[in-house]
């Protein structure tokens, strides 16, 4: 399997620390834009800052990111 071009997920839900491994940790030969199905990702466990959601709007394009907390948080 090729890191993410394999994937059919079309959305992830992590914190703020797992949205910047992911890009963090970006293979230089996958363009998410491009090679990517991700249209929806959602925050938990914390604040999203303002300058990593535009980095991860920046990323994968025409994601939605949804800044949200569950109820028990």
């Amino acid at each position: 399997m090729d890191t993410g071009r394999d994937l059919v997920s079309n959305r992830y839900y992590g914190a703020p620390t797992v949205h910047h491994a992911i890009l963090a940790s970006q293979p230089t030969h996958i363009d998410p834009t491009r090679d990517l199905r991700i249209r929806m990702i959602c925050n938990a466990a914390g604040g999203l800052l303002p300058s990593l959601a535009i980095e991860m709007g920046k990323t994968f394009g025409n994601a939605v990111i949804l800044p949200s907390y569950g109820m028990t948080e």
